[in-house]
């Protein structure tokens, strides 16, 4: 479809204009975050998020003429998403770590931290347990 060429042809684009490249896990991030993500980054480094089909697909085509990319291959899995830049590394990351903000969880969502809940009294009766 145009949609996926369009991605396509812009991702291309981004892995032949920047030599630098941050993955970022994006499970449990919202959409506003990402945005201020962007805004703040606007300038200095460009953010795409999308279809790992069509990372690994565009990788894939692009390992020929830039072999170190094929090492990314392993990494495109789950959420992740790509912040290129041709500027400071460390710069971009910290940027992103100011971004950075804890939520609260969702019904059925997994911890990304361990929880120890200590044993005793609560406030909640026999029948609510």
């Amino acid at each position: 479809t145009i949609g996926r060429q369009a991605y396509l042809a812009k991702l291309e684009r981004l892995f032949r204009s920047y030599n630098k490249i941050v993955i970022v896990g994006v499970d449990n991030v919202g959409s506003t975050q990402i945005h201020e993500c962007r805004k703040a980054l606007r300038g200095e480094a460009e953010m795409i998020l999308g279809k790992n089909s069509l990372v690994k697909r565009t990788i894939n085509l692009l390992g020929e003429e830039f072999p170190a990319l094929l090492a990314l291959l392993p990494i495109v899995r789950f959420n992740v998403g790509f912040v290129f830049t041709n500027g400071d590394i460390i710069k971009v990351a910290e940027t992103l770590m100011a971004n950075k903000r804890e939520a609260p969880a969702k019904p059925g969502q997994l911890s990304p931290i361990d929880v120890t809940i200590p044993a005793g009294p609560t406030a909640m009766l026999p029948a609510d347990t």
